[in-house]
């Protein structure tokens, strides 16, 4: 996998951090949207980091759609919820970490 990342993101902060609990290898790219020879936009219409690519090629971005996918790779630990309210509340936490994040 390669994780195409700000070092100054915080929402690929929480990628990484992900990445380092389940102790899944990952190739980090350091790419800055606001560089002018960003790859960035090519990969995520959002213009945003973070973007993973699979060893499979397929792209996922937005941290919690990454997340999510990070999580049916099975490798424990479970930092998620399966489903359900228990779900829906950690998903309500991470919507207004997100938030706080983005007001600051």
């Amino acid at each position: 996998m390669k994780l195409l990342a700000s070092l100054t993101s915080p929402y690929a902060r929480k990628i990484r951090v992900i990445l380092a609990e389940k102790a899944l290898p990952f190739e980090l790219v350091v790419d800055s949207p606001w560089e002018a020879n960003t790859r960035i936009p090519e990969l995520n219409p959002l213009g945003k980091v973070p973007v993973l690519i699979t060893d499979e090629g397929e792209t996922f971005f937005d941290s919690p759609v990454i997340a999510g996918y990070l999580e049916t790779l099975g490798a424990p630990p479970a930092l998620l919820p399966p489903a359900g309210l228990d779900a829906v509340r950690v998903r309500q936490t991470e919507a207004l970490a997100d938030g706080v994040t983005d007001a600051a």
